[in-house]
C-alpha cells in the first residue's frame, strides 16, 4: 500500500495504514529477507517479541549464511558466528570475543568507566590452579604477564611459582622478605 503523495508517501507492506515511511507487518512479530534463495542463503530475520527485538539469521544449506556480519565501506568489521562468539576485525574467532587490528599508536582496546565508584575490569576465567585468568603479552607473543587462576602471578613467565615470580630485572621500593612467597630470578 502506498499512502500520501510527493515527501508524505508511506509505503506499507502487510498493514493498510503505514505510519512511517515504510513499515512492513508480520502476523508472527518476525519479517525475513532473502535474496531468492533461502535454501542455500537462508534469511535475515528482524522481529520483535515480548522479551526485546531480534536480529538474526536463519541458516541454509551454506554454513556462512549463519553468520551475522556487520560492516563499513563494503567491508566486514565484525561478524557474530553460528556459535555467538564476536570477531572484531577478524572472521575467524578463536574465543568468546576475539578483537584484531592494526592501528598504529593507538590501544587495541578501552575501557572506561566514569563513575564515582570507578571500578576498572572484572576477568573472570580459569577452573585450574593451571589455567590462566589473565594473559598479556607482547605483538611479539613474548609473555609480559600472566595471572594464573590460583592468584600466581608471573611477570616474564607463564610458570609463577608464588604468588608473585618476576623472571628479569626488577626494581622495587619495598621491604624484600625471603619468607614472603615472592621469587625474583634475574636473567
Amino acid at each position: 500500500v502506498v499512502k500520501g503523495a510527493g515527501s508524505s508517501i508511506n509505503v506499507g507492506i502487510g498493514t493498510s495504514s503505514p505510519s512511517d515511511k515504510l513499515n512492513i507487518s508480520s502476523g508472527s512479530n518476525q519479517i525475513g529477507l532473502d535474496t531468492g534463495d533461502q535454501t542455500t542463503h537462508g534469511t535475515l530475520d528482524i522481529g520483535h517479541f515480548s522479551n526485546g527485538a531480534f536480529i538474526g539469521t536463519q541458516a541454509g544449506s551454506n554454513a556462512a549464511s549463519n553468520v551475522l556480519r556487520l560492516g563499513t565501506s563494503g567491508s566486514e568489521r565484525m561478524r557474530i558466528d553460528s556459535s555467538g562468539n564476536v570477531g572484531i576485525g577478524t572472521a575467524s574467532t578463536s574465543g568468546f570475543l576475539t578483537v584484531t587490528g592494526s592501528e598504529g599508536s593507538q590501544y587495541s582496546g578501552s575501557f572506561t568507566n566514569t563513575s564515582t565508584q570507578g571500578w576498572g575490569l572484572f576477568v573472570k576465567g580459569g577452573a585450574d590452579a593451571d589455567d590462566y585468568s589473565l594473559r598479556v603479552q607482547n605483538k611479539d607473543a613474548t609473555e609480559l604477564l600472566s595471572v594464573k587462576s590460583n592468584g600466581k602471578v608471573g611477570v616474564g613467565t607463564t610458570s609463577p611459582n608464588d604468588l608473585l615470580h618476576v623472571v628479569g630485572n626488577a626494581v622495587t621500593g619495598a621491604h624484600y622478605d625471603t619468607s614472603a612467597n615472592t621469587i625474583f630470578e634475574q636473567n
